[in-house]
């Protein structure tokens, strides 16, 4: 559905003032990525940039009016002012976008939200919208994601495009940056799915406790006509329940304690876990075609997230049997009989890298061995480099530290600081390009044993300095396999 106002209507009894000539809005943006003839560009101030400084790359786009504070002058050209871009801005994306008012699912966590996130869009049907880290689904068509959370200009556009497919409701991400920046005011949220939370985002958030609360604010604003899915096997689990007042669900794994949905492990193989699930008192045994411990508990939490939504035990159970692996998550890369077995992961923090590798160590043959290919990104948290270093020492049989987004920051300064939190001793090998760590650990393994590149996942770049260079961890772990060329 293409919207199309007059822009003097969408300012209508707002706190702004109006300069130039009346004009017909057909989008707003603040990315002049996104600009587009006919579109508003909201030139706010942001963490890295002045988006008054782009008015004229915006206008040269198409943009045919300006929303800013007051210091933006353009003679006979259409001009917003006001004292607060960032709330003028959402208020006229609700009324250009007719205020797409669907109900909101959000999934936080540190890890995991991209798998849940995932299952319950397919335990809901397609007309559920979906929101998150690798893409966005309209209920119509799925386009690549640029970040986990999009900022409320962008969140209206997406919703309401959803709404115009015939979308019910949405499932969304929830970053702990856009919770902490407030870009998922103004929603209807009718529940919240919290998965864990482990050391990640020091950067921004300077603390664990800053980390945890930018999570609770989520609850904390839940209504009591809300539901809470809680993984109360992390100790955080308890904070979230207290927090809210919604309905809480509670979900734990091999765990005691009270629960309102519960799983028990019979049995792992290479084709993944068979379960029990008790559920209002009744057992429900059924298979789950991934590995990982991780991925039965993302499950656990999107089934009751479903079922709060109406969905029948029966109607899930059924639609387990068609249940999709996200890209980049533990994805399998295709190999011969004679080869080892290779996976991508997003594993990105110690607690994500951890599951991964437990969740790998079922599928090594017996007397072989489990490879992790990793790094940290540069220009991000680096309290979890020591940690993740130690996890792969002790999950691993033989590590290989490289290069994962480096950023600004020095490769091997990167290396170094991971190298801190390995015992001495360790089976460890660094090298910073990291096509030749690929090729180095895939070429060192044979058949029967297990490679994780773990880090990247679904991402399809490497960014070093500020260039972004084509770069696919799969791509690449299939020309070391074919024996196309790349050494270590």
């Amino acid at each position: 559905m293409h919207w199309v106002k007059p822009l003097a209507e969408l300012c209508r009894d707002l706190p702004v003032s109006l300069s130039g000539p009346d004009v017909m809005i057909n989008d707003i943006t603040e990315d002049t990525r996104d600009v587009s003839e006919g579109c508003l560009f909201v030139a706010r101030r942001g963490r890295k940039f002045d988006g008054r400084e782009l008015v004229p790359q915006a206008i040269a786009a198409g943009a045919i009016a300006v929303l800013a504070e007051s210091g933006v002058e353009i003679p006979r050209f259409p001009v917003v002012t006001c004292d607060c871009p960032d709330q003028i801005s959402v208020s006229l994306a609700d009324r250009l976008h007719g205020q797409p008012d669907l109900p909101v699912i959000a999934v936080t966590g540190t890890n995991g939200k991209t798998t849940t996130a995932s299952f319950l869009r397919h335990l809901l049907g397609s007309r559920t919208g979906l929101i998150g880290s690798i893409e966005v689904h309209d209920g119509k068509a799925a386009h690549s994601a640029r970040l986990t959370t999009p900022r409320p200009i962008e969140l209206r556009r997406i919703m309401s495009r959803m709404k115009a497919n015939g979308c019910r409701r949405v499932v969304m991400e929830a970053s702990s940056h856009a919770l902490s920046l407030g870009r998922m005011h103004g929603l209807s949220i009718e529940g919240a799915i919290f998965t864990n939370l482990s050391g990640d985002h020091l950067d921004f958030h300077g603390t664990m406790g800053r980390y945890a609360a930018s999570k609770r604010s989520l609850f904390a604003g839940l209504s009591g006509s809300s539901f809470a899915v809680i993984n109360m096997d992390d100790p955080i689990g308890a904070v979230m329940k207290v927090a809210t007042r919604a309905q809480v669900l509670e979900c734990r794994l091999d765990s005691s304690g009270h629960a309102d949905g519960r799983v028990r492990i019979l049995s792992r193989s290479q084709q993944g876990v068979d379960v029990e699930l008790l559920h209002e008192g009744r057992p429900h045994v059924f298979h789950v075609g991934l590995p990982g411990d991780h991925n039965v508990m993302n499950l656990l939490q999107a089934m009751m997230a479903a079922n709060a939504c109406g969905q029948s035990m029966a109607e899930m159970l059924n639609s387990i049997e068609t249940l999709p692996s996200p890209r980049g998550r533990l994805e399998r890369v295709p190999s011969g009989m004679d080869s080892p077995s290779v996976f991508v992961d997003f594993a990105h923090t110690d607690g994500a890298l951890s599951n991964a590798l437990n969740a790998l160590r079922p599928l090594v043959s017996s007397g072989n061995r489990l490879i992790v290919v990793f790094g940290c990104g540069g220009d991000r948290d680096q309290t979890k480099r020591p940690r993740m270093g130690a996890v792969a020492a002790a999950s691993a049989d033989q590590v290989v530290v490289t290069s994962d987004n480096p950023r600004t920051e020095s490769p091997q300064s990167i290396i170094d600081d991971i190298l801190v939190g390995l015992p001495r001793g360790s089976a460890v090998l660094a090298e910073p390009d990291r096509s030749k760590a690929i090729a180095l650990a895939i070429q060192n393994a044979v058949s029967g044993d297990v490679v994780l590149i773990a880090g990247k996942g679904h991402e399809q770049d490497q960014i070093i300095g500020e260039d972004r260079i084509p770069f696919d961890d799969r791509t690449v772990a299939l020309q070391v396999l074919s024996g196309q060329g790349i050494q270590a």
